[in-house]
């Protein structure tokens, strides 16, 4: 894509709708029978036919919800259109819904499509539709939400944390609001607009009164310049670096309103600004688990490992995917990394280069010199009778290196973590990983010279570094 130039990726990243979608639907979605027909046939049955049916009912839609992560995972690595799925993922976390209050494998999945369908849109839209999917309605209980007993939870979620942030309203505009939502609800297992639990009566919000319904009260929230820049600052600090100046939110806030909150104008004005491609911006912020878990698996040309491992390993590093732990969805950044996670993110390294499960082993590190040069090993000081680790390495390290063959050792090191990082290595992190090679650095770098076990391990040690964590 380089000759196109910078505007033209731009444009072939954001408007990704005009290369062909490979998404493949998934198969084993458990459908759940309507509340009224599934009360029926439970009075048919005595309770520990009701017990037991409910939990293997249960059971079911655990199992169809948790071979969806790994499918989304491993379709984030095989799509044409990789940012729809990055941006997607974006809104998981900011229209935050999990599955262990749906409890239904494909509201779950309709969700998921109703953010990749919008992800580009239009703003507006994408919050009406996630309003009124399914999932939502559930997550934060608008089902519930009737005339006379209004619940709040959708309406304050939706000023506090999807459109305008704490201290841009009232409680009188929450309730207001929460009147307005009344009615919109959930029926065989679809949206459903309750004409007769809708609050009809006159209100006010922002400004506006009367009869307010729910188009009304979305209108209002986009009508107020605070949104724009509510929205702008998030995608900002998500896409390339915590803490921009209000002139910048500003300027890209103009944009989105300019746009009729139209997404890729705004996305495009943010990859095409010069605050982009500068040094705050570049390698400033830390990998997501899915980001680093599917470049890993991508960069290495790697087979994409066994469902339960991916799972397993989405958790331990802090982003059960369809299971956000609140409804603020994932903090981010440095809250990626703390003792647990940062030690799996270098355990996972050693899965992907010797086959050792990284929730058995510990990994050297890059800053313990020549500790780190025993890493193929794989043994674990801490267990009694432990064996080395055999070298099965989920990928072919030939392609890798190939491309630099001819050069000297020290630039085919220095070449090959400029295609890994973010960020250089410093002189001694450098004098460790080009160690690694087994051979001296103006020597002539020949893959058929090198042990095999020392290409693995220089790259094992470059997968392990902090600067890998960093995008």
């Amino acid at each position: 894509m380089v000759e196109f130039g910078a505007e033209g990726c731009v444009n072939a990243l954001v408007d990704y709708d005009r290369f062909p979608d490979k998404i493949v639907e998934p198969d084993w979605l458990v459908s759940d029978p309507d509340p009224m027909m599934r009360r029926e046939m439970m009075a048919m049955l005595g309770e520990d036919e009701r017990r037991a049916k409910r939990q293997e009912q249960q059971r079911r839609q655990r199992q169809a919800v948790n071979k969806l992560k790994p499918w989304w995972l491993s379709f984030m690595r095989t799509t044409n259109r990789p940012f729809q799925e990055k941006l997607t993922l974006f809104w998981h976390g900011h229209f935050a819904v999990a599955h262990e209050k749906v409890k239904n494998s494909e509201v779950v999945y309709d969700y998921y499509r109703t953010l990749r369908n919008g992800a580009n849109g239009n703003f507006r839209d994408l919050v009406s539709s996630v309003g009124k999917s399914p999932a939502m309605l559930i997550y934060l209980d608008n089902r519930q939400n009737r005339k006379g007993r209004p619940n709040e939870n959708w309406a304050r979620e939706l000023l506090e944390l999807f459109t305008m942030g704490i201290g841009n309203y009232t409680e009188d505009e929450i309730k207001e609001a929460a009147r307005a939502f009344t009615g919109h609800t959930l029926r065989k297992g679809g949206y459903f607009f309750a004409k007769g639990q809708h609050d009809n009566g006159a209100k006010e919000f922002f400004g506006k009164r009367g009869r307010l319904d729910w188009d009304d009260v979305i209108d209002a929230i986009m009508d107020d310049p605070q949104t724009a820049r509510f929205i702008s600052r998030k995608l900002w600090e998500h896409f390339v670096y915590e803490g921009p100046s209000d002139a910048l939110v500003e300027e890209m806030a103009a944009v989105l309103r300019g746009a009729d909150y139209e997404l890729k104008p705004l996305l495009s004005a943010m990859f095409m600004s010069k605050e982009f491609y500068s040094d705050r911006a570049r390698g400033n912020q830390i990998k997501s688990p899915a980001q680093f878990l599917v470049q890993i698996i991508d960069q290495l040309g790697a087979k994409i490992p066994r469902e339960q491992m991916l799972i397993i390993a989405m958790r331990g590093l802090g982003q059960d995917l369809l299971n956000p732990p609140n409804v603020k969805g994932w903090d981010g950044n440095r809250d990626w990394i703390n003792t647990n996670t940062l030690l799996l993110r270098y355990n996972i390294p050693a899965y992907v280069v010797t086959g050792t499960r990284f929730d058995r082993q510990e990994t050297p590190r890059l800053d313990e010199g020549e500790a780190g040069m025993g890493m193929m090993g794989g043994a674990n000081p801490g267990r009694r009778n432990a064996r080395p680790a055999r070298v099965r390495p989920l990928f072919d390290v030939a392609p890798i290196y190939e491309r630099h063959a001819g050069k000297d050792v020290a630039t085919a090191a220095l070449d090959l973590s400029q295609e890994f990082l973010a960020r250089p290595l410093d002189s001694d992190q450098y004098s460790v990983y080009l160690a690694a090679f087994g051979a001296e650095g103006n020597a002539r770098f020949n893959i058929k010279n090198v042990k095999r076990s020392e290409l693995l391990s220089a790259l094992h040690l470059l997968l392990s570094t902090a600067e890998y964590q960093l995008c």
